[in-house]
């Protein structure tokens, strides 16, 4: 059998000020289940293809996993520095690489295509993490070498042309960046900050600077690391260090926290798929799991996912 962690969800804002909600509204039950293990891999960057494999990266392996429905992992490619991944609108696997930058993955062949990074070709100290727009942009994240005192990390947009934009340049360590289900607002964990911030989006890769703020402040931990967000707007952010997954209502308003065991405290990173919410974990090399309420965006409702039947 999975192995299982139950935790009690605590009430206590994590900052002054603000409302809790409680976690009730979120999780379906408050059992975490470990879904998958991959030995000796520092797992990151999940996300769900449209076969509902599960794809992550190995940060220490250099590895890109595929796993199947029972949690059985398999490696289809490698690359230098692979981090954040994403399904781009072909289908295919798209990746940031922090050491040669953005790759496109065809998950059939395992064959890895370069299409920008460093040099010439983008400019980028070393790629995080990326999120699709409807239009068939990436923001990504380029935090190597920023800090909360040397703020030079990026934020760009490419967009379907290939056309490359810096949105920002002086940001403390940015790391995981999601879109609002109306993709009017940018979500960006600024890690070296201890914050998430938010941008309103006024057109694709057009940010609105004036209207920039902090969405959420963290506490402990080494900071927000990889983001989701649900159907209803809500912001899951995995809390790097802290053994906690947080989640956020599109106001900024604290829902509570999603408790790892013990000897899972790196949560790294968050995808929700068909009722549950993914969380990998590096130090334990898993992919936990807990079941949700609300779906991803752009999901089909729970009554027609196998689980709830």
């Amino acid at each position: 059998m999975a192995e299982r962690h139950s935790f009690e969800p605590h009430q206590q804002n994590i900052s002054a000020g603000g409302r809790t909600l409680g976690l009730d509204p979120i999780c379906a039950d408050f059992e975490l289940e470990r879904f998958a293990h991959v030995p000796g891999a520092r797992l990151e960057g999940p996300v769900f293809d449209t076969e509902g494999n599960l794809w992550v990266v190995g940060l220490n392996t250099r590895k890109v996993y595929r796993i199947d429905g029972a949690g059985a992992a398999t490696a289809v490619a490698e690359t230098p520095g692979p981090n954040g991944l994403a399904i781009g609108p072909d289908g295919n696997i798209y990746g940031a690489d922090h050491v040669m930058g953005l790759f496109r993955l065809d998950q059939s062949t395992g064959v890895v295509a370069w299409l920008a990074g460093k040099g010439g070709h983008g400019n980028f100290r070393g790629l995080n993490d990326l999120t699709f727009d409807a239009s068939g942009g990436l923001y990504l994240t380029d935090p190597r070498g920023s800090g909360e005192f040397r703020r030079c990390g990026g934020l760009y947009y490419r967009a379907a042309d290939g056309a490359l934009t810096r949105l920002v340049d002086n940001m403390a360590y940015p790391n995981g960046v999601a879109l609002s289900p109306a993709q009017d607002m940018l979500y960006v964990a600024e890690t070296a900050a201890n914050r998430v911030v938010q941008f309103k989006i006024k057109a694709p890769g057009t940010i609105d600077l004036e209207d920039g703020r902090v969405f959420a402040w963290l506490n402990g931990g080494r900071g927000p690391d990889g983001l989701t967000v649900d159907a209803g707007g809500n912001v899951y952010v995995a809390h790097h260090s802290a053994g906690e997954v947080l989640v956020f209502s599109s106001l900024g308003f604290y829902y509570g926290a999603i408790l790892m065991p013990d000897d899972a405290m790196v949560a790294n990173n968050v995808q929700i798929h068909r009722g549950y919410l993914y969380i990998t974990e590096a130090d334990g090399h898993s992919v936990w799991r807990i079941r949700t309420r609300i779906p991803a965006i752009g999901e089909d409702t729970k009554q027609n996912w196998p689980e709830y039947k």
